[in-house]
Parts: structure tokens; C-alpha cells; sequence
């Protein structure tokens, strides 16, 4: 059986059942009519202690040389990103939503827990040298939190992520 999925082109497979995905939790469902969005999948390493939450999308068909496409899908990538953070920390405050979030995952996200934002895309070879513009739009916009939470973020190709991460296959 497979530990993961394949969406936007993109396929997981995660080494263990320590995923899950924000659309099929009840919490999720009960806020995702109120403009909440959020990451496809989120696996954590219980080695490194690292929630992996991680976001696929398909841009082959899309112009991203055309600035402002660029910048809806990178405000797009900048929106799942910050619901999603907003649902882990109700979760690590044991708020009455948040506590429901994890509980019947074997997955324990703690103070201490670090937490990597990875926006994978599914780009065309010849669109590769355009994903500079919005890894370094979405870095710019996503930094303050970065600090804030002392998170961690990247934006790549999903080429380059098959060579970065063991669960992209």
C-alpha cells in the first residue's frame, strides 16, 4: 500500500502513515467554507521532529513569465501556507478546534517541532529559469513569519525536489 498520493501531477510517498491531509480532517471541513485554504499534505519526520507541510501544483499550462499570473498563484501559495500555519498553532494551543486536528494521527507537533513550508511545482524544463521570480516573491512575502515562527520555506521544481526529498517520487 502506498503512503501517499498523487495530485497536480506531483506523486508522494511518504516512508511511514505519520501524513495526513487538511481536506479529509472534520476540523478542516468545518472552516474550509469561510475562505480557508490549505497545504495538500503534511507529513512528520519523527526523526528530525519536522512537520513537512507541503503544497503541489500544476503549472505547465500556466504563462508565469506574465508577472501578474505569477503573483496571484505566489498570493495563492502565500494564503494556504499562512491557514495552514493558523491550524498547527490552534493545535499546539490546545484550542478546542486545534486539539481535534491531530488527534487521530500518530503525530505529536510540539514548541520544538520544526516546521517547513515546501510549495512544490510541476513546471515545464523550459520554465525552470522563470521559478527564481516567485521563489523569491513568495520568500519575500512569507519571511516576516518566517522569523516570527522560526519557520523554515522553499519554492522549487518538482525535478529539483525529486532530487531533495525521498518521499517525491
Amino acid at each position: 500500500m502506498m503512503n501517499g498520493f498523487t495530485e497536480s501531477g506531483i506523486t508522494l510517498n511518504f516512508p511511514d502513515t505519520r501524513w495526513f491531509r487538511f481536506q479529509d480532517l472534520d476540523v478542516y471541513k468545518q472552516l474550509s467554507g469561510f475562505n480557508f485554504k490549505e497545504m495538500d499534505a503534511c507529513w512528520y519526520d519523527t526523526r528530525q521532529d519536522k512537520l513537512y507541510l507541503i503544497e503541489l501544483k500544476d503549472f505547465n499550462d500556466d504563462d508565469i513569465k506574465n508577472k501578474k499570473n505569477a503573483t496571484n498563484r505566489i498570493d495563492n501559495l502565500i494564503k494556504k501556507s499562512l491557514d495552514s500555519l493558523q491550524m498547527i498553532l490552534s493545535y499546539q494551543q490546545s484550542r478546542p478546534l486545534g486539539a481535534q486536528l491531530l488527534q487521530s494521527n500518530q503525530i505529536k507537533v510540539t514548541q520544538d517541532t520544526t516546521l517547513l513550508f515546501v510549495s512544490i511545482l510541476n513546471v515545464l524544463q523550459s520554465q525552470e529559469p522563470d521559478l527564481s521570480f516567485i521563489r523569491e516573491r513568495f520568500k519575500s512575502k512569507f519571511r516576516a513569519y518566517e522569523k516570527l515562527f522560526d519557520l523554515k520555506s522553499t519554492v522549487m521544481s518538482y525535478t529539483k525536489a525529486k532530487s531533495n526529498f525521498d518521499f517525491v517520487i
